[in-house]
């Protein structure tokens, strides 16, 4: 008992479901906030009911200034012609980051304190990577430097 396939191979169009996309070095960058818990963390810090996540959104913007960086009001074009489900992890709509969206959570963000979010994620990273934190600088610099400016500034002679 044997099995014929009747297809003439110029008939059937091998291209017709395959989608390519250059994602150079972002998946790199995925995996990187992935080991760190961004979105994890960043979900935890910013409660929020939209269609898109605030750590899901945070790690597209990170992918987005990595790439070249597209205005906020742009970022929608920017997805709709990427491997979304690859980069972000979880497939949704590049629409999902339209500006008025990203203007939410970002606003989101600074209610909630973007050193807070800044600090939970900087331990994070610190943790996963087993950084030694016996000595740690800390460069105040521009503080000193602007309070300079302000306070003695009309008795220097800028050369």
């Amino acid at each position: 008992m044997g099995l014929s396939i009747n297809h003439n191979i110029k008939d059937v169009d091998i291209t017709a479901n395959i989608e390519a996309y250059s994602v150079n070095h972002l998946p790199i960058v995925k995996e990187f906030a992935n080991k760190i818990g961004l979105v994890e963390t960043i979900n935890r810090l910013i409660p929020s009911e939209m269609d898109i996540d605030p750590g899901t959104m945070f790690l597209g913007l990170i992918i987005d200034t990595l790439s070249g960086r597209t205005p906020l009001y742009r970022l929608d074009e920017f997805f709709e012609n990427q491997d979304i489900e690859l980069l972000l992890g979880k497939k949704i709509s590049h629409e999902v980051f339209a500006d008025h969206n990203v203007g939410r959570v970002l606003d989101k963000a600074y209610d909630t304190g973007t050193m807070k979010i800044f600090s939970e994620i900087s331990n994070n990273a610190v943790d996963a990577f087993d950084i030694d934190r016996s000595h740690v600088s800390f460069d105040t610099t521009c503080y000193v430097l602007h309070y300079l400016n302000q306070k003695v500034s009309k008795y220097l002679t800028y050369v």
